[in-house]
């Protein structure tokens, strides 16, 4: 899960070697430190790596790994934070007596996903549903991906395009279950000059990561774009 990933490479500076060295030695991490800059790229360069290699890894080999190079503080937060998902995600199955509650936690943690994501109403726009299954498609392909995608919708002022926009995040979601493990993020940028944009960027770029501290943030739209890139890969 993309949030453990964080949460390890947030904490673990120059020890990502030693956690490398714990949960897959083959892993060439020459490369991974050539590729990037800062512990925190080269940790989570890692950490996806080891998870495409071993998609059936288990939070609990990572605990054990952490322990072993003494990393207990990072250990017990990833704990708290695994804990944590297991609450708010819902189950995938639904049966028996329980079945109501199943479905209010499953509709709970898709608010949860769409969090960022503008309401609108039927009552006052008119739903574009030809244009609304078409973006859904696209959102589907870019879900299940791995090297991700844009979409890029366009028109003049007042047609929809928001409106639109809106309702196929939340139909992607809903119904599709996409992006499910973090959920959409939506960034109003308008007519702002490029440090208003830094601004924004910052700020989304700590939704994503969560990374705390300012001083460990990029200062500069190229250093913002290498880190987004890093981070999406």
């Amino acid at each position: 899960d993309q949030e453990l990933c964080h949460t390890v490479a947030r904490k673990i500076g120059v020890d990502w070697t030693k956690l490398a060295g714990q949960l897959d030695a083959t892993i060439d991490t020459d490369v991974i430190n050539q590729e990037y800059l800062q512990c925190y790229e080269k940790a989570m360069s890692f950490l996806r790596t080891w998870h495409r290699k071993y998609p059936n890894s288990t939070v609990n080999r990572l605990l054990q790994a952490l322990i072993t190079i003494d990393r207990k503080d990072i250990a017990i937060e990833l704990k708290e934070k695994s804990s944590q998902i297991l609450l708010r995600e819902p189950p995938r199955t639904f049966n028996g007596d329980n079945s109501g509650q199943l479905n209010k936690n499953k509709k709970s943690w898709q608010q949860y996903l769409l969090r960022e994501i503008p309401q609108t109403s039927n009552g006052y726009y008119i739903e574009r549903m030809a244009y609304i299954t078409t973006i859904v498609d696209y959102l589907k392909i870019i879900d299940e991906s791995e090297e991700g995608g844009h979409i890029l919708v366009h028109g003049m002022a007042g047609c929809g395009k928001t409106v639109t926009i809106s309702q196929s995040v939340r139909r992607s979601i809903k119904q599709h279950q996409c992006f499910s493990s973090v959920g959409a993020y939506w960034v109003k940028i308008g007519d702002i000059n490029e440090d208003g944009l830094i601004i924004k960027l910052r700020s989304l770029y700590i939704k994503l990561t969560k990374i705390p501290y300012i001083n460990q943030l990029p200062s500069t739209i190229e250093e913002i774009v290498a880190c987004f890139e890093a981070y999406l890969e």
